[in-house]
């Protein structure tokens, strides 16, 4: 989210704000998740068969059944990417991107606005307020789901307008302390997980400070590029878009097998990377060929 938050105020700070900013907005919505609708058809069309075709198999349910399931299950409202307006999606790592596609277009008209200090004054405000009242694990359904996918991407947002405003006087600080203070925050929530200690707000709080530092540049790990970087990040959506059918599809073959909790857990990991990989490549395929085409016609919308 605040990743996600802080790339966004980056887009709209370098376009024109004399433009239809509605409009915009619509563009860049559309534009943001065509690359990721086809995981989400890949993972929705699997995690339905695993959910219903073997009720199918075992006689539970006839053809007739097994059709009315697609239009009574989430499956057809999760490929429009508004189940998490009501229900948890059949891919339930859905539920992000489904509620960030109700949300985007929302934070896309306020990043229009021209004063740099009213967006900060009220995504602070409204930050504060929300996890005062909510805490950091909340809701992740209809409306308290989508007010805290708007508190993420607004801390993301809180980055990168006190990024501009404050860059000079963060690059006279000493590069090592910088990065040492980078990679302190790095290290803490992981910490602060391995032994569940709930801190989830001093959580935050080190990726708000971690993030500050690492996507403004001014340390030393901004020197690390390389195309192993950006494999990993590719292979990381993907994984995050398969982990969990797979995870349900080895408990049901782990139970019927009588699999070891070692063994499991090796080939959970194993084919979980090896799926994400495939699916990866088959997903860049299928963007490289529909990509251009959408956007050049969303290009082409009237003002």
């Amino acid at each position: 989210m605040i990743i996600t938050g802080y790339f966004t105020a980056k887009h709209f700070d370098l376009i024109d704000r004399n433009i239809n900013f509605a409009r915009e907005s619509v563009i860049y919505t559309i534009k943001k998740f065509i690359p990721f609708m086809p995981y989400v058809v890949i993972t929705t069309g699997v995690a339905f068969f695993i959910s219903y075709l073997p009720k199918f198999v075992k006689g539970e349910i006839g053809i007739k059944g097994f059709l009315h399931t697609i239009v009574s299950s989430n499956a057809l409202y999760d490929l429009f990417l508004v189940t998490n307006s009501f229900s948890l999606p059949l891919n339930s790592v859905l539920w992000y991107l489904s509620t960030l596609f109700i949300i985007f277009p929302i934070i896309s008209v306020f990043l229009q606005i021209k004063n740099r200090y009213l967006i900060i004054i009220i995504s602070s405000i409204y930050t504060i307020i929300y996890y005062g009242e909510y805490g950091v694990r909340s809701y992740i359904t209809g409306i308290p789901g989508c007010l805290r996918i708007m508190a993420g991407l607004l801390i993301g947002v809180l980055i990168y307008e006190w990024t501009i405003i404050l860059i000079k006087k963060i690059n006279k600080i000493n590069k090592v302390i910088l990065t040492v203070i980078e990679l302190g925050t790095y290290s803490l929530p992981i910490v602060c997980n391995y032994f569940n200690s709930g801190e989830y707000r001093f959580v935050l709080l080190c990726f708000t400070i971690n993030c500050f530092i690492m996507l403004s540049g001014v340390s030393y790990t901004s020197k690390i590029k390389g195309k192993v970087f950006s494999f990993l990040g590719d292979l990381s959506l993907s994984i995050y878009m398969v982990h969990v059918i797979i995870g349900t599809t080895f408990c049901m073959v782990a139970t019927k097998y009588n699999m070891g909790t070692i063994e499991m857990t090796v080939k959970y990991y194993l084919y979980t990377i090896i799926i994400a990989v495939v699916i990866m490549y088959i997903v860049k395929r299928i963007n490289a060929l529909l990509l251009k085409k959408v956007a050049d016609g969303i290009n082409q919308l009237p003002v």
